[in-house]
């Protein structure tokens, strides 16, 4: 009964002694049927280490079949050579290359979830157009504006020659923007204004980076503050209400606080005066009224700014 079991466990097919199976090929399953057994590494095993070990081999050295003892051999030669069917343990050489390509796979992974989460929470928000304002990617034709807009990195928001706009960035800056205004986003704390106006809220949640407005050769730094630029045929200006801001031209810089402006033209530091606060930027006095009758504007406030007041 024995040697018929382990006939069966080697050759399924009951094939006739004449046609037994190859040798090395029989000394393989043999050795898989050693890999099941309790000892984890048959390799070198003598005989008593493990009673399954034990019953294959005598089975087989009962054998009067030429073919099963020259099975017995070969499984006996592979255990005392030390190979069996555990895996072999794979060379530093190969296991650096393969760490380097696991490391390289875990780099890949993260940069598409990185993407994705990145796609999924665009840089800013358009929440509110009045009277005409478009966004164009690059590369693509201008899209009219709807409320709760996504606006990707490099698009360039337009206003109408009535047109306005709020914007809401992602560290919850807002910016508003006036008609006839180009505003271009380069990242998620920096804008390029081609031309027009614009009155920022700048979000002190931002922390240690800063938020930053260019207006051709003129670079608007702040952390916290509300302040407007406006820039009209090689003239800009900057209009702080409240907070501090640096502004930076033609090689030289001026910081700028509440209640304070100052005029650049061609690059070059001009003038620079008191204003009052309540009148800078008055044409937003429109935009404001807007939001406030825009049920739709005021839920997306809630819903982004729950903590902070609609008269941003």
């Amino acid at each position: 009964m024995r040697t018929e079991t382990m006939w069966n466990r080697v050759n399924p097919k009951k094939q006739s002694t004449d046609r037994s199976l190859p040798e090395d090929r029989a000394v393989d399953l043999v050795l898989e049927a050693l890999a099941s057994s309790a000892r984890p590494d048959p390799s070198g095993m003598e005989r008593g280490d493990d009673p399954a070990v034990d019953e294959i081999l005598e089975t087989l050295a009962g054998s009067a079949r030429p073919d099963l003892s020259r099975l017995r051999r070969g499984v006996e030669r592979r255990l005392a050579s030390g190979q069996n069917t555990r895996p072999t343990p794979v060379p530093w050489a190969q296991r650096k290359h393969l760490w380097a390509f696991g490391l390289t796979a875990a780099c890949l992974v993260g940069l598409a979830l990185t993407l994705v989460l990145r796609d999924s929470h665009p840089p800013a928000i358009v929440l509110l157009a009045v009277d005409g304002v478009s966004v164009t990617e690059e590369g693509r034709v201008p899209q009219q504006v709807v409320q709760s807009e996504p606006v990707r990195l490099g698009a360039t928001i337009r206003s109408e020659k009535e047109g306005m706009g709020t914007l809401l960035l992602s560290d919850l800056s807002c910016v508003r923007i006036a008609q006839s205004t180009s505003l271009r986003l380069v990242n998620r704390r920096d804008l390029s204004l081609e031309h027009g106006s614009v009155f920022a809220v700048v979000s002190p949640q931002t922390g240690s980076g800063q938020f930053r407005i260019r207006a051709g050769e003129v670079l608007v730094t702040v952390q916290g503050t509300s302040f407007e630029v406006t820039r009209a045929e090689g003239v800009v200006s900057v209009a702080v209400e409240k907070g501090t801001v640096r502004v930076e031209a033609g090689g030289s810089s001026v910081r700028l606080h509440g209640g304070q402006a100052v005029r650049i033209d061609d690059g070059k530091m001009a003038t620079r005066w008191q204003t009052d606060p309540a009148a800078i930027a008055p044409w937003r006095q429109r935009l404001l009224e807007a939001e406030a009758n825009d049920l739709t504007f005021v839920q997306l406030m809630r819903k982004h700014l729950p903590s902070r007041a609609l008269d941003l």
